[in-house]
């Protein structure tokens, strides 16, 4: 992500669009990342509390990628919905 990498939505702190690297295979590498670590974590220690984590994070990362992506929209436009209808 290099000069793109931030945490939050900041428009005025927003850098190029990236799509290179692992952002070829996912719009939100970062994101599915820690959903499979904390995936992992829940299969090795099973119970109610550790799935229960796995899905509040869910939640609240779709809310965060949500923001995101609208910020991006409206940023780059035409590209961003290329990149949209290419990389899941």
């Amino acid at each position: 992500m290099g000069a793109s990498w931030r945490v939050g939505v900041a428009e005025d702190a927003l850098g190029e669009l990236v799509t290179e690297g692992l952002f070829r295979v996912s719009r939100n590498p970062v994101f599915t990342g820690q959903l499979l670590l904390l995936a992992g974590v829940a299969l090795s220690i099973p119970a109610v509390l550790t799935w229960m984590a796995v899905l509040l994070f869910w939640l609240s990362a779709r809310g965060q990628i949500m923001s995101e992506e609208r910020l991006l929209e409206t940023r780059f436009g035409e590209a961003y919905h290329a990149c949209r209808s290419r990389v899941p």
